[in-house]
């Protein structure tokens, strides 16, 4: 796939500059602290054709393929493992209670839609314990600063982060500047929309799958989190026919 090549260059320019800066640093820190594998995405054949793709962000990966390694080949296939159905049926609160439920709700509210969910991370690369370290962030920033790239390769028609408002400075940090949208009903802590300054994406912004069980608010929110999505869509439908139709009368002139 065409895509999974532009990701795969994307990657390779600045893998080694990046791995060798994160290894030298992982020597000054304790094991919980030591950075892990960056986060490297790979679509499935069918993500491009899909009628809806999205991607959702986490905060970042705990534990990811352990420390830092050199091998590339071995690094990506780590994530093409566990979007291979892995990830649904064995993976954390982020995948079973986050990702499966948004798919769920999507489904439940567009049914025989082709939907595409691909899932990434604001931070890149995370730490052995929870979190990530400042050092290792900073390098990442500098050597690895992707996800705006990941999104023009990967032209999702929305973005969904699951990181509450306490990440909203890192999201500006790998994307842009954004302003914050009411979404009727809910504080801005709570689900709001983030209208981004550089890119077009409609992109929603709530809290991590883990606090949203915890306060028995999944459904609630992935509810209303799926009908804006689904009015984003009609409203796109209705512009794409209406410049349809103009280029059709257009054309007419021509003829």
């Amino acid at each position: 796939m065409e895509a999974n090549k532009q990701l795969a260059k994307l990657y390779k320019e600045q893998f080694s500059d990046l791995v060798n800066e994160i290894i030298s640093e992982n020597e000054k820190l304790e094991k919980s602290e030591k950075g892990t594998c960056p986060l490297l995405l790979k679509v499935p054949d069918n993500y491009l054709n899909s009628e809806m793709k999205i991607m959702v962000f986490g905060k970042e990966t705990n534990r990811w393929y352990g420390e830092t390694i050199s091998d590339f080949n071995l690094t990506i296939e780590e994530y093409n493992r566990y979007n291979n159905g892995w990830l649904f049926s064995k993976g954390g609160p982020f995948f079973k209670n986050g990702i499966s439920k948004i798919s769920q709700s999507l489904e439940k509210k567009m049914p025989g839609k082709k939907i595409s969910i691909i899932w990434n991370n604001i931070i890149k690369v995370g730490k052995m314990g929870r979190g990530f370290p400042n050092s290792i962030n900073h390098i990442t920033q500098k050597k690895f600063n992707v996800v705006r790239q990941e999104i023009d390769v990967l032209r999702p028609d929305f973005l969904i982060f699951l990181s509450g408002p306490s990440y909203d400075q890192h999201i500006r940090n790998v994307i842009g500047e954004f302003d914050l949208v009411k979404v009727n009903g809910y504080r801005a802590n709570e689900l709001v929309e983030l209208k981004f300054k550089n890119i077009s994406i409609p992109a929603f912004r709530t809290y991590h799958p883990i606090y949203l069980n915890q306060k028995r608010k999944t459904v609630e929110y992935f509810s209303t989190l799926s009908d804006k999505i689904k009015n984003e869509m009609l409203t796109k439908n209705i512009v794409h026919l209406a410049d349809s139709a103009k280029y059709e009368d257009d054309s007419k002139k021509w003829t």
